[in-house]
């Protein structure tokens, strides 16, 4: 050690079987006249420090939900007139009328806006998902319903890839279409004009083991035209509050990380090697019922 005695710091080792672990080093002096010799003390603290950062985490979700609830609120009265008026002007209006689309979207927008705000609201209060087999399909494609006009603005090429015959998986429908329309929203902003944003769902072959089914899983891949990810920006993907848009909140992909957490599910965003950042969900086809929900740590 350097310096004076005693000594304390946290660093990391390798253990016997190869992993890394947390440790507590401590040093001192024998206490003994006559003595020179220094004790080291050594401390496996990763299980400490896991519960710390999980602690931490809960913390910033609970910090996150309520600021996410007021938002959600605060937006539904106000939009329940816009909707309102909106829906009244598309119902007057002759199909032939110039402005009819325009109508039609700003509907879209509203009513894209007032599910996410219910979903938003049903998170931050710690509901419980409504578990149903659905196809994950259908639900990315009732998604892209709600963004056809903002990718149009963009000229955006959105290429869909559905796998046929894929198993179903038990999910809140409502709760996932929030993570999908998150994770294309996110796609068309980092997209540039005219660029191509990939849509794709498989059964990867590692869910086949000498032929035999073993637990398979569903993937869900988007993938955009943009610059991709910074190694700095990938270190805080999921923390609440933090985001790389000018006008962006920093909830989106911390309330999805949640969501897909609650679901036990996996959300993994990477750069591709051409260039672009890929957004990959896993779900697993196994039924899950609500005694087995929890929040990963």
């Amino acid at each position: 050690t350097q310096g004076k005695l005693p000594y304390s710091a946290e660093t990391v080792m390798k253990a016997k079987s190869g992993d890394l672990i947390d440790v507590d080093l401590s040093a001192g002096p024998v206490a003994q006249p006559y003595d020179n010799r220094i004790l080291l003390y050594v401390k496996d603290i990763t299980e400490q420090k896991r519960m710390r950062l999980k602690l931490v985490e809960g913390e910033k979700i609970m910090l996150m939900g309520y600021f996410a609830a007021g938002i959600a609120h605060e937006i539904r009265n106000p939009l329940a007139a816009v909707m309102m008026n909106l829906q009244y002007l598309f119902q007057i209006t002759d199909k032939e009328f110039w402005g009819r689309e325009a109508i039609e979207a700003s509907l879209e927008g509203a009513q894209r806006i007032e599910q996410v705000a219910n979903n938003t609201l049903n998170v931050a209060r710690r509901m419980p998902p409504v578990l149903k087999p659905e196809s994950i399909n259908e639900i990315v494609d009732s998604s892209l319903w709600f963004l056809k006009f903002t990718s149009r603005q963009k000229n955006l090429d959105i290429k869909t890839h559905f796998a046929d015959e894929l198993p179903s998986i038990t999910v809140d429908s409502k709760q996932i279409q929030q993570v999908v329309l998150n994770l294309l929203q996110n796609a068309i902003d980092a997209s540039p004009q005219d660029g191509i944003i990939s849509i794709a769902t498989n059964l990867p072959e590692e869910s086949l083991f000498n032929g035999e089914s073993v637990s398979p899983k569903v993937f869900l891949a988007i993938k955009d035209s943009g610059s991709g990810i910074s190694s700095e920006e990938s270190q805080h993907l999921f923390e609440p509050f933090r985001t790389t848009k000018a006008k962006g909140t920093g909830l989106g992909l911390a309330l999805s990380k949640h969501i897909i957490d609650r679901h036990n599910a996996e959300i993994r965003l990477e750069t591709a090697p051409e260039g672009g950042t890929i957004a990959r969900v896993i779900f697993s086809t196994e039924p899950i019922t609500l005694g087995t929900l929890h929040v990963k740590g």
